[in-house]
């Protein structure tokens, strides 16, 4: 269904980035498959859309995690990315995506 006003699209836009970046602030970092169940695409495109925008937007880290196995990258949420969606009512501070540190603790 296309928006044709341009008012609902920035706010359905909004939305979306509202949505992973609350995802991901749950869960730290993700997998493509994983964020693509998330918002129920069936393409590819508007999901490297929405993740090149927040990438752009330093919101999100984009990490090839690369083994004899093969490649799998990962997006994680940045500080800033934490910024934007942190409320008052959230117990715990979330932890931001640091590849370097690793994937085990």
């Amino acid at each position: 269904m296309l928006i044709s006003s341009d008012k609902e699209r920035k706010g359905r836009n909004s939305e979306k980035m509202a949505q992973l970046l609350n995802f991901l602030k749950e869960e730290t970092y993700s997998d493509f498959d994983t964020l693509k169940q998330l918002f129920r695409y069936k393409a590819h495109q508007p999901l490297y859309l929405l993740l090149d925008k927040l990438e752009g937007m330093g919101l999100i880290q984009k990490y090839v995690f690369v083994s004899r196995l093969g490649s799998l990258t990962l997006w994680g949420i940045t500080q800033d990315g934490i910024a934007v969606v942190l409320s008052p009512e959230d117990k715990i501070f979330p932890a931001r995506f640091e590849p370097a540190k690793g994937f085990v603790e």
